[in-house]
């Protein structure tokens, strides 16, 4: 029965780690390695907007994402010790097969496109 009620917490605990960090760690790094670069970038070749508030709205999700994922850590760490190794290999699991998706491709380009569609100039603005 324990062996079972172990495996039942490994399992909740490894769901869980999925999601939380495939809404925030992957985020995160998709922010860092392709959102701010190509707003840098943008910026440079004068295709934003003045004071568009991209990179701040970057920074910002960042800092929350980052305590969502830490918060939920250290609460499963704290008072699920059974669960936290299906927590943790389930972390590296998602960061392994999503880090393929955190630079520029389609989906990112499109994503920050649509998100940012407000602060790039037109033609007929420039």
């Amino acid at each position: 029965m324990k062996i079972l009620l172990n495996f039942l917490f490994l399992t909740i605990f490894f769901t869980v780690g999925v999601f939380i960090t495939s809404f925030t760690v992957i985020p995160i790094l998709i922010i860092i390695f392709f959102g701010i670069p190509y707003t840098l970038k943008l910026e440079r070749l004068g295709m934003l907007k003045k004071d568009n508030g991209i990179i701040k709205g970057y920074i910002i999700s960042t800092l929350l994402l980052s305590t969502i994922f830490i918060g939920v850590t250290y609460l499963v760490y704290r008072f699920a010790n059974n669960g936290f190794i299906g927590y943790a290999v389930s972390v590296i699991f998602v960061l392994v097969l999503g880090i393929g998706k955190v630079g520029n491709n389609r989906n990112n380009l499109s994503d920050y496109t649509e998100t940012n569609k407000r602060h790039l100039k037109t033609f007929l603005q420039q």
